[in-house]
C-alpha cells in the first residue's frame, strides 16, 4: 500500500469514529413519585387538583447526577354559583391533562442524595374545560371555558444520607386561593403533597388516590 492511501485510510477512520457520537452511561433504579393534591374554597366556589408526577423508565448519569424521564399529569373539578345583584355567575369545569416530556433528578451530596423536578415543561394546554353561565335578571348567556393548567410547584426531597435507597414523606402548606380558575376574592388553598422515591431493590408504594382535605 502506498504512503497516500495509508494516510487517506487513516483519516477516514479518524472522521467515522469521530461520527459516532457519545452514548450516554444509564442510570441505575430509582423509581418513584410524588403528588399534591390542592383544594380551594371560596364564597360560592370550590375546586380542587391532583398534581401527579412518576418516574416513567431508566434515567442516564452525568457526573453526581441522575436524570429520569417522567410524566406529570392533572386531574381536578371545581365549581362557582355568585350572586352580585341582578347579575348571577355560574360555572362548572374538569381538569384532564398530561405531559411526558418532564425530568426529575437525583443528586449524590457527600451527606445525602436530592430529588427534585430537573425540567418543567408546560403548561397543559386547554386540560381545564367548562362552561361558564352569566345571567342578568334571569336571562343567561353562556361560554365555554378552555384554560391552560401550570404545575404545581414539585416538593423537592432528599434521603437521610448519601447511602440512603429511599426518600418518602409528606407536607401541607395553605396559599392564596386566588391562583385558581374564576377563583373571587377571599379564596383560600391547601396544598397537601407526598412523595416516595427509592432505589432497587427498594421499591415505592403506589401513590394514593382521592382528594385533598377540606379546609
Amino acid at each position: 500500500m502506498s504512503y497516500r492511501s495509508a494516510l487517506l485510510l487513516g483519516l477516514l477512520s479518524t472522521f467515522g469514529a469521530q461520527a459516532v457520537p457519545a452514548q450516554a452511561p444509564v442510570a441505575q433504579g430509582w423509581a418513584g413519585w410524588a403528588q399534591c393534591q390542592l383544594t380551594i374554597q371560596g364564597p360560592g366556589y370550590a375546586h380542587n387538583e391532583t398534581h401527579l408526577w412518576t418516574i416513567t423508565g431508566a434515567g442516564t448519569s452525568s457526573a453526581n447526577m441522575e436524570i429520569y424521564p417522567t410524566s406529570w399529569t392533572v386531574t381536578g373539578s371545581g365549581s362557582l354559583d355568585r350572586v352580585s345583584g341582578p347579575t348571577r355567575k355560574t360555572a362548572q369545569w374538569r381538569i384532564n391533562g398530561t405531559l411526558t416530556n418532564v425530568t426529575i433528578a437525583t443528586t449524590r451530596h457527600a451527606d445525602r442524595i436530592t430529588i427534585q423536578r430537573w425540567t418543567n415543561h408546560g403548561p397543559a394546554r386547554s386540560a381545564l374545560t367548562g362552561t361558564e353561565t352569566t345571567a342578568v335578571n334571569g336571562v343567561g348567556t353562556s361560554r365555554p371555558l378552555f384554560l391552560d393548567v401550570q404545575q404545581w410547584a414539585f416538593p423537592a426531597t432528599s434521603t437521610r444520607n448519601a447511602t440512603s435507597t429511599r426518600a418518602t414523606g409528606s407536607n401541607s402548606a395553605r396559599f392564596d386561593g386566588l391562583r385558581g380558575p374564576l377563583a373571587p376574592p377571599g379564596s383560600m388553598g391547601v396544598a397537601e403533597c407526598r412523595w416516595d422515591f427509592a432505589k432497587s431493590p427498594d421499591e415505592p408504594a403506589p401513590p394514593p388516590r382521592g382528594r385533598a382535605k377540606a379546609l
